[in-house]
């Protein structure tokens, strides 16, 4: 495999499918369960603007490209910024989804010594045919760091 590799993310419609559905489950159950009209509504109100505000977070931080290096090096890049990265052992590939951990490096360029940042990636919240890829990166370049296949 030829690194660098870019990979550009997009929004994936079966992951906004998937918050909104855990969104209306949580409502549906507060429904039977609380019996107040007043305190029912606020709660749904509260699970709705949940709802939306994780859909609209989930499509900014898709609009980034991953530059895929060698030895689970990592470069993200968004339109205002780029930073280098290094892959957290957490990342798993479940074959349907891959959560991907990574930290940021310090601002002195020290590995690894930056915020943490998590994102599940589905197939379909990546560019063309990246998604084999990506995977096939994070098993060989993710090298211990990598939780392995789940699936």
């Amino acid at each position: 495999m030829r690194c660098p590799l870019e990979i550009a993310l997009k929004s994936s419609r079966r992951l906004e499918v998937m918050i909104a559905a855990i969104h209306l489950v949580a409502a549906i159950a507060l429904a039977h369960v609380l019996a107040h009209t007043l305190v029912l509504a606020l709660s749904i109100l509260a699970l709705g603007v949940s709802g939306a505000v994780s859909i609209l977070r989930l499509r900014r931080r898709s609009a980034r490209v991953l530059v895929l290096g060698r030895e689970g090096s990592l470069e993200i890049r968004s339109d205002s910024a780029a930073a280098r990265a290094q892959i957290l052992t957490g990342s798993v590939d479940f074959g349907w989804a891959l959560w991907m951990q990574w930290r940021e490096n310090g601002a002195d360029g020290d590995l690894g010594r930056g915020r943490a940042e998590a994102i599940m990636i589905l197939p379909d919240g990546v560019s063309g045919g990246s998604w084999r890829h990506l995977r096939t990166w994070l098993r060989h370049e993710g090298g211990e760091r990598f939780s392995g296949d789940r699936a």
